[in-house]
């Protein structure tokens, strides 16, 4: 028969360990659907106003997009109200 000791320090610290990186985890997916997101709707506005130019070279000129993101108020924290009161 094994007996182990209860290591009651080493249990809450593992819990926390898990929680956090599983909130990164989570937190990073977030991240990258927002993200995607202001791109899909900036190549749209781009795509309906017909700035084809525009659009090819944002997908080159990261400095160049963030200043459309601006221009079309995509740059904004778009923070869901709802995620406060989590």
């Amino acid at each position: 028969m094994i007996l182990t000791v209860y290591n009651e320090k080493l249990h809450n610290k593992t819990l926390r360990e898990e929680g956090r990186a599983e909130g990164l985890r989570e937190g990073r997916r977030e991240g990258r659907e927002k993200a995607l997101r202001k791109i899909n709707d900036l190549n749209n506005h781009l795509l309906e106003d017909g700035r084809m130019d525009d659009l090819k070279r944002s997908l080159k000129d990261n400095a160049f997009q963030e200043a459309l993101l601006k221009e079309y108020g995509l740059d904004a924290d778009d923070s869901d109200p709802d995620d406060l009161f989590l």
